[in-house]
């Protein structure tokens, strides 16, 4: 879903306003249809303008502080919880609802939005250099808002660690876009022979052979944000602590006694202070003498 939601959110925010397209209907028949191309006229000229580089620094101040605000209040949570707390009959539903208000983390959603955001501060990041320190409190006040949540809002969820690495993965993406929006910028404002475009395009693709090296067949391993080191004793053995294991509140039960305790049991008067002949495990019983027959 991350490689979905991601690319969806690329088109609709970065590439096509850039182009001054305003759909991806409009996207494919430029691409495909001849009679679209000979009587539409799209200007090229017209890309880079600084109203637009207003529009994504814009773009991105909402993200970060009215996207930040809603985040933290989560007013669609807020609004299934008031409309299913209204369809409750009960005060056992009531409780039901209560307890059940919490949802898990959008690990994959969240993961594809930054993703799309940070993309576009990458891109616009040399021609449009304001977006910079904006794009920086976006990154904080998101880094903020997504531990609080994960700490006081939402359920732990099981996660695979492939995300992690498809999300880092996916971030590879944004610099390349920043080179070739500044080859396009280039490229329209001074030619394709200036010096300017020749090394932007040399820059261009030795990031893309690199990207893709190391994306594809596992070159510059030694780059990767994901070398871990383990640590290990002396003796050899790896000194890895097991993670707690996240049981749900239905399944959990009474913690139970060890069995090698003493269990206290219910004493009556003397019999309280007269130890059972179980407390002493290593003695021996010895019967009571009882009455003789004679």
């Amino acid at each position: 879903m991350i490689h979905k939601l991601y690319f969806f959110l690329l088109f609709m925010v970065l590439i096509l306003p850039s182009l001054g397209l305003t759909s991806l209907d409009l996207f494919f028949q430029w691409l495909f249809d001849t009679k679209f191309l000979a009587l539409a006229k799209l200007r090229f000229e017209c890309v880079f303008l600084p109203n637009q580089g207003a529009f994504f620094v814009n773009y991105i101040i909402a993200a970060a502080l009215v996207g930040s605000g809603m985040e933290l209040l989560r007013v669609p949570n807020l609004l299934i919880f008031s409309i299913r707390m209204a369809m409750a009959r009960s005060a056992a539903e009531r409780k039901l609802v209560e307890q059940n208000q919490a949802t898990e983390f959008e690990c994959g959603a969240t993961y594809a939005w930054m993703l799309s955001s940070f993309t576009v501060i990458m891109a616009y990041s040399i021609t449009c250099p304001v977006i910079v320190p904006f794009g920086l409190l976006y990154m904080i006040l998101k880094h903020l808002v997504d531990k609080h949540n994960l700490y006081f809002a939402y359920l732990p969820a099981p996660l695979d660690m492939k995300i992690h690495y498809t999300a880092v993965n996916q971030a590879l993406s944004a610099p390349i876009i920043c080179l070739f929006w500044l080859y396009f910028f280039s490229v329209l404002r001074t030619g394709f022979t200036t010096d300017t475009s020749l090394f932007t395009l040399v820059v261009l693709g030795v990031t893309i052979s690199i990207c893709i090296g190391y994306t594809c067949f596992g070159h510059f391993k030694y780059l990767s944000p994901h070398n871990y080191k383990i640590n290990e004793e002396v003796d050899g053995t790896h000194n890895v602590n097991p993670q707690p294991v996240y049981v749900p509140k239905v399944l959990q039960s009474a913690p139970s006694q060890p069995a090698s305790l003493d269990r206290k049991v219910q004493s009556y008067g003397a019999v309280e202070t007269s130890p059972s002949p179980s407390d002493n495990p290593g003695s021996a019983s010895v019967p009571e003498p009882g009455p003789s027959h004679a």
